[in-house]
Parts: structure tokens; sequence; C-alpha cells
């Protein structure tokens, strides 16, 4: 018997799947699946369901605007729809002898940003004597990446998860509506996925890197950019290598801009709740608005949703802020790192090849950190 008899009978007789076992499961969802099978009447038991179904059609919601978006961007070449994560971080060196399982090792960070209209994805890499991985490194990288857009793009939908230190805080807020004040953009929406319902066309890319991760042998940071482009052959991923100079600290930026806690109804302003934000541009009662002063919030993706005001310029009078503001560089001399990693990379310097050795010699004449934690 051939082998294309097993499969036919396989998958349209039996059409048996398998699946990898669970992990990193969303905690809403085994909370209420718990809640729900331990509940002690049935009134509570369905309470607990209705609010189960009520937080999957959210997420639903998510990955149906996601798709909608990604359709819209692929036939308008004035709109560009982005996704962005900050990938697992990368070790180095690999080196697998015993006294490696108590060693400290450097990071490397690769922040994945895809562009669903083209495709395409483009990883930004630095270790971590060159910056850290807060709000201000996610922004210098996206500034990195929008500064070779094309000028004819004027609609920015970007969609990533709810991470408070890196994409959801009042530095990415400041950020988006200093683009559309100097009319980079007309419009820019930023919506964040459900928590633990979070899958991004970054995953997949990421997939491909852990896969070739898993043999790879790496023993510079620099090692880990040939790793990536060697993780999908049909389609190389871009590298675009992060460097002190392109680093910049937001604080300059965020001094023009006021947070308010209410808004234009003196209603609380929740952004841990926001699951859209709008600025620039935005529909309402079927009509476009634009409202550069301001940034308007949806807790949810429902178009129908009435739009949270909230006014962003400093003042009664509402003044805007300057166009141009010169940023400083965050880590102009390098981001500090544990005096103890830096001794257990030193122990590493015998195990490694003589070419290599260079690097990790050289970090005995970094700035170190006391306070610095792993």
């Amino acid at each position: 018997v051939k082998e294309w008899l097993y499969r036919k009978i396989f998958n349209e007789e039996y059409n048996f799947g398998f699946g990898y076992p669970r992990s990193d499961t969303c905690e809403m969802c085994d909370l209420l699946k718990v809640s729900s099978d331990n509940a002690k009447s049935e009134e509570d038991r369905s309470e607990l369901q209705a609010e189960l179904a009520a937080h999957h059609e959210k997420a639903a919601q998510g990955y149906s605007s996601l798709r909608s978006d990604s359709y819209q961007g692929k036939s308008d070449p004035s709109k560009v729809v982005l996704t962005f994560d900050l990938q697992q971080n990368l070790p180095v060196p690999t080196l697998t002898h015993g006294a490696m399982f108590y060693s400290r090792q450097l990071w490397v960070y690769n922040f994945g940003i895809h562009d669903c209209s083209k495709d395409t994805a483009v990883m930004c890499m630095w270790d971590e004597t060159v910056a850290g991985r807060g709000a201000n490194e996610i922004i210098s990288c996206l500034m990195e990446y929008i500064s070779k857009l094309p000028l004819s793009v004027k609609v920015l939908t970007c969609y990533s998860d709810s991470c408070f230190g890196q994409n959801k805080n009042s530095q990415m807020i400041c950020f988006w509506s200093h683009l559309v004040t100097k009319k980079r953009f007309l419009r820019i929406d930023h919506k964040y996925l459900v928590r633990g319902h979070t899958y991004l066309p970054n995953d997949r890319d990421f997939a491909h890197i852990e896969k070739r991760k898993a043999s790879a042998r790496v023993y510079l940071p620099q090692d880990w950019e040939k790793v990536i482009r060697e993780s999908c052959p049909t389609k190389p991923y871009s590298i675009q290598k992060m460097t002190r100079e392109k680093f910049f600290d937001l604080d300059p930026l965020t001094q023009h801009f006021t947070l308010r806690k209410k808004d234009q109804n003196g209603s609380p302003v929740l952004i841990s709740k926001a699951s859209w934000l709008n600025f620039g541009e935005g529909e309402e009662d079927g009509a476009t608005v634009s409202h550069p002063g301001e940034y308007w919030m949806r807790s949810s993706f429902n178009e129908d949703e009435a739009w949270q005001k909230v006014s962003i310029f400093k003042g009664c009078k509402k003044i805007p802020p300057p166009i141009d503001v010169q940023l400083p560089l965050k880590h102009p001399f390098g981001h500090p790192i544990n005096p103890k990693k830096v001794t257990d990379l030193q122990n590493m310097i015998p195990y490694l090849p003589p070419s290599c050795r260079g690097f990790y010699v050289s970090l005995k004449d970094h700035p170190f950190s006391n306070q610095n934690t792993d």
C-alpha cells in the first residue's frame, strides 16, 4: 500500500489532530475554568462561564482586527501595519560544561518588528552592555524603523502585547502624539491584544529562531546575527544592529505633554484597561475627525464603542509642543551590568576560542553597577 493511501484514509476518514502540550496559557482562562468547574451553584457556574466566553470573544476580536488591518495594509500603500515584540533573551556564550549551569551569562536582546503589509520582518539587536530593554529602548527601535519608512506612508497601525514596562506606558503615548503633532503621520492606532492571547506574527518569526537556536554554538553577541539570518533561509530576516548612538532618553519629550488622570467628561483614565489607542485622526459618527491635541481610547476592538477622549497638550490653552525636540542618548557610556556577572564571564574565557576572548577581556573596563541585578 502506498503512502498516499495511508494519508488519505488517515486525514479523510479519521482526521485526527496532534498538538503540543500547552504552555504559557492564559491565566484568566485557567482561573475561570477552575472556578467554573468547582462552582458551588449552577448560578455561579453560569456567571463564570459567561465571563470566560466574553474573555474569549474579546481575544477573537483582537485577532480579527489584526487580520482586517493587515488585509487593508496590503492594498493601501499609504498604510502600514506593524506588530512588534521582544524575544526571550538570548545568552552568550553558549557553552555546555557543567559550570555553565551556575554561571551568569550575558544577554542579547532581539526586538522583532513584523510588517504585515509586506510580510517582512526586521530584528533590532543589541546586548546588555549597550542598553537595557525598557520603554526608551523599545521606542528607540521603533524610531529607527520608522525613519526608514517612505514619506508616503501616512497611516500607521501597530499591534503589541500589554507589557507596561515596554509597550503600554506614558513614553509610548507621548511618542505617538509627537509623531502626529509634527505631521509625520496623519493617523496612528496602537492596539493591544488580550493578555494571554497575544500570538503575533513575531511569534512565528521567533519560532524559527528558537528552532535554529537549539543547535547553534554562540560565543559573541554578534554571532546571534548569523543564527537569525540562517533561521529562515527562504526569506532571511533583516538585522538592524542597535548601537549606543541609536538609543535615546524620552524624558525631554514627555515633559512637553501632560498625561491627565481624567478625560474630557471627568471620568478616570485607566490606561491599563485600554485595548485601542488612537492618535491624530479617528472616526466619530461616521466622519473622520482630526484631534492632534488628544488621544482617544477604547477598552475593546469594537468600532461602535464610544471613544474616551483625553487631552494631552499642556496648560489650559493646550499649546502644542515644539516639532523638533532634542533627545539625549540614553546610555552614552554603555549600560551598566552586574559586577558578579562580569566575574562569571571572565571565568569562561579559558573555554572560548582565542579569537573570541578579547570581547570578554574588555568587560573589565565597562561601567558597572552594584545595584543592577540579573
